[in-house]
């Protein structure tokens, strides 16, 4: 599932500066809920919008089935935890 993030995120998902996006560590800070909110609604946790990962949110990962979101969000957080 995290395949689909290594576009804009790269291959070890640490983030790309000339696209200006995170390392997805940065999934550990969001609760399921909230996680869920991001991928369904491309709203942030901050109550904002950021850019091109809104868009691809409404657009494409708000198709996906909530076990696959909890599932992305499990590896997200484990990732993090873990120091990769």
């Amino acid at each position: 599932m995290a395949r689909a993030c290594v576009e804009c995120h790269g291959v070890d998902l640490r983030g790309v500066p000339v696209f200006n996006t995170p390392d997805l560590n940065i999934g550990a800070a969001y609760d399921l809920p909230r996680f869920e909110r991001l991928l369904a609604t491309g709203i942030a946790a901050d109550g904002g919008t950021k850019g091109v990962m809104s868009i691809v949110a409404r657009n494409r990962f708000s198709l996906l089935t909530s076990e696959e979101v909890k599932a992305l969000h499990d590896y997200l957080v484990k990732r993090a935890l873990s120091g990769l």
